[in-house]
């Protein structure tokens, strides 16, 4: 975009002189522009991985190896049960546990042809004036791309496999 923006300038510049429009006193800018650096600092954001993101790549780059826990955070909780699904399943059921005064908890979600990968999140209630240490385990769907198949379900907070069982609660190979 910068050399476009450039390259357009200079022929804008050659053009005005070439039929008599420029003065001793006119300046052409060149480079970035206002919003160009606009687009140069979103992509810089986009650049910037997520914990989870961070996460998952070092857990992808080691796979199938185990890697060790990551230190506990609201940006990355452990999955407290994963329900059984089927194979041709789209979704998954899984429990991710918060604390009680939490303002709003999800899940995050990475998936490969042999791993799904799954952890919680929380956000803290900043208005919240007392609050306990006390946790709640909370069901949600997690939409996939893919049916399940036999693909492992790593909890990327532990970075272990979830073994299923019968009663949702999972528990870490």
């Amino acid at each position: 975009m910068r050399r476009g923006t450039t390259v357009f300038a200079l022929l804008t510049a050659t053009a005005l002189a070439a039929v008599g429009c420029a003065s001793d006193d006119q300046t052409v800018q060149t480079g970035s522009q206002g919003g160009d650096k606009k687009n140069e600092q979103k992509d810089e954001q986009k650049d910037e991985l997520t914990p989870f993101e961070k996460r998952a790549s070092a857990i992808l780059a080691k796979w199938p190896q185990k890697v060790a826990p990551a230190e506990r955070s609201n940006a990355l909780l452990p999955l407290e049960g994963v329900k059984p699904a089927d194979s041709d399943s789209t979704s998954l059921k899984v429990n991710v546990g918060h604390g009680s005064c939490d303002a709003d908890f999800g899940t995050h979600l990475q998936e490969t042809g042999k791993v799904i990968l799954v952890s919680g999140w929380a956000k803290e209630d900043k208005k919240a004036d007392f609050c306990t240490e006390q946790v709640v385990s909370d069901e949600v769907t997690v939409k996939l791309k893919e049916k399940l198949g036999d693909r492992e379900i790593i909890d990327a907070a532990t970075g272990k496999p979830v073994k299923i069982t019968e009663e949702g609660k999972g528990s870490h190979r």
